[in-house]
């Protein structure tokens, strides 16, 4: 019986080609070595100039063949590791598919033949007198019983044979990735992809013809740019620069990302593409018309983009619920649309503000900081407005591409994103550990990933807002102050860390009892501390913004998540903008002006 499972490969040539290159390696290293010492044995009877200067070409030249050496053996290397893996198909893995293919049809013949004998058996050891009308009914049980054991037999046949065709599948895909592994370690090795088939006996031919490894590059460089332009619609060259300058068009990108991919590039060679495609395959998925996403034209221009942003994280969420981050962007993001869409009614809380007058224990709010606001022409406003928009886009280029890539291609894809420098070590790491499944490790992974977001993606547009000249403090002061978290048990900055003063009193001062009016003499000195309505912090700053994530609004999201999923996907699941109207600043600005008011409390008082 022939076989049934075969692969076309010659795993001799492979072979043949590897000593080549060692042999070449080793010429070659011979040639450097003579090289390097040839300065010093002709010093001996030459010097001057002419001696220098041609001691410093050796030199170079020498170091330039050591470096082609070590690219010639990590290209062996990668050979024979290829011509490893194809010996351990050949040998070994084909074989014994085949044998079991074999035992297979073994068995379901040898099944089928036995209940050929147990159907004569039965018919031969009927009694003598059995009738013809008898006769033919155990001839049709007879008959129904070899059927069914012949059935039997087929479908474990059968299921043997896929279960093997899988098997085979999977050995043949195996041996693809091996492939594409020698490729893209042959490009880290050479400068251009080389086909085996055409690179190993012309480099053959090269080395052979110069012995110092030489290669006639034009030639090889107008086979390959010949080759390219063939196969892949274009000079290598050109596709180069055209993978560092991806286009807005999913399907331009898509078919870029495929040549780069085809042609065994490093991905390091199409970072920029990888970046865009997964970008814009984020965006499809969210239903965000990319021709239309301009933060510089204001939060109402991008109303439908905003919302949209917050339903893919939601959507994300709540089908992968080891993605804590995409669900807490999701809950969270309401509140900063609601001040997306109302940034400019700060002109009017400011003066709303002004108006109150003062507390029992003092004015409202700094009146310096309040005349800032209150005095904010549109162009500051609108400043503000497009930073924080342009945060938005920035964090869903960022985490929003990753995570795609994952939920699309899992850890594979997150691999080639980390190979090409699209993501550093420590993302792709907490990627692995969220791969993981491990409880602690999905924790920390999102964990991660929000300090990320904090840190590194919008620190430097909020520190810009922050370093605003004449605006900026103030700005941001007020962002903090009327920020209201959106997360079920979660404070506001003001409420965590409020602006505390001591109001010392004299004796025999009246008083007045907060509240109330009621006064009433102090016979002692003592010193009351008050906890103020103001926020002691600025959003602004990394450091005040992430103590307030994680030592409140990240325990809330997570307690939540541990001890009442069920609220927390309903909220993830609920319409966004009808969650978003919930925070505008239009609709909370009373209850801020009631708590600059009323929320200032007593904490203590000493004497």
């Amino acid at each position: 019986m022939g076989e049934h499972f075969r692969l076309d490969v010659d795993v001799s040539a492979l072979r043949r080609a590897q000593r080549q290159m060692v042999r070449h390696a080793e010429a070659l290293g011979a040639g450097e070595r003579v090289l390097r010492r040839a300065p010093d044995r002709w010093r001996q009877g030459w010097t001057g100039d002419a001696s220098d200067f041609m001691a410093g070409q050796a030199r170079e030249l020498a170091s330039d063949t050591r470096g082609f050496v070590r690219r010639l053996e990590a290209a062996e290397g990668a050979v024979k590791a290829f011509a490893d893996r194809l010996d351990e198909a050949v040998d070994h893995e084909l074989p014994d598919l085949n044998r079991r293919w074999e035992e297979a049809a073994r068995v379901h013949d040898a099944a089928v033949k036995a209940a050929d004998r147990q159907r004569a058996r039965s018919m031969g050891n009927l009694p003598e007198g059995t009738t013809g009308q008898e006769r033919q009914q155990a001839r049709r049980e007879t008959d129904e019983i070899r059927s069914s054991a012949v059935s039997v037999a087929s479908g474990v046949h059968s299921a043997a044979k896929e279960k093997l065709e899988g098997e085979y599948d999977d050995l043949v895909n195996d041996l693809t990735r091996a492939a594409r592994t020698m490729s893209r370690r042959l490009q880290e090795s050479v400068p251009l992809p080389i086909k085996a088939g055409e690179a190993g006996p012309f480099t053959a031919r090269g080395l052979a013809q110069h012995p110092m490894g030489r290669l006639p590059s034009d030639d090889l460089l107008r086979r390959l740019r010949d080759q390219a332009e063939k196969e892949y619609g274009g000079p290598a060259h050109d596709l180069l620069l055209e993978l560092t300058k991806p286009s807005n068009d999913l399907a331009e990108v898509t078919e870029m990302l495929e040549r780069a991919r085809g042609l065994g590039l490093h991905p390091r060679q199409f970072k920029e593409t990888l970046d865009q495609y997964w970008f814009l395959d984020a965006a499809a998925d969210a239903g965000i018309d990319m021709s239309t996403w301009d933060p510089s034209k204001g939060a109402e221009f991008n109303r439908e983009t905003i919302m949209k942003v917050y339903r893919y994280y939601g959507d994300l969420y709540l089908e992968n619920s080891d993605l804590q981050w995409a669900g807490m962007a999701n809950m969270i993001g309401p509140s900063f649309a609601g001040g997306f869409l109302d940034l400019g009614m700060v002109r009017s809380w400011a003066q709303k503000v002004d108006s109150m007058g003062s507390s029992p224990f003092g004015p409202v709010t700094p009146s310096a900081t309040i005349d800032v606001l209150a005095g904010m022409t549109d162009e500051e406003l609108t400043f503000y407005e497009t930073t924080l928009l342009g945060m938005q886009k920035n964090i869903f280029f960022d985490q929003g591409r990753t995570h795609q890539a994952y939920n699309e291609g899992g850890i594979a894809a997150i691999l080639e994103m980390y190979e090409a420098g699209a993501i550093p070590k420590d993302v792709y790491d907490a990627w692995v550990g969220l791969d993981s499944g491990d409880t602690q490790r999905v924790s920390d992974a999102n964990v991660e990933f929000l300090r990320r977001e904090q840190e590194v993606v919008i620190k430097e547009d909020y520190l810009r807002m922050y370093n605003r000249p004449l605006t900026g403090e103030a700005m941001t002061w007020v962002m903090t102050q009327i920020g209201k978290p959106s997360i079920p048990g979660a404070k506001s900055f003001a409420e965590l860390y409020p602006v505390q003063m001591a109001v010392d009193t004299g004796p025999f001062n009246k008083v007045r009892i907060p509240g109330t009016p009621i006064t009433l003499d102090n016979p002692l000195v003592v010193t009351v501390y008050v906890d103020t309505p103001f926020a002691d912090g600025n959003v602004a700053l990394f450091e005040d913004r992430w103590r307030l994530i994680k030592e409140d609004t990240l325990p809330a999201y997570q307690k939540l998540l541990s001890e009442d999923p069920e609220l927390a996907r309903a909220l993830i699941a609920a319409d966004v903008p009808e969650r978003v109207e919930q925070y505008r600043l239009k609709n909370t600005l009373d209850d801020i002006l009631e708590h600059l008011r009323d929320g200032w409390e007593i904490d203590r008082i000493e004497q």
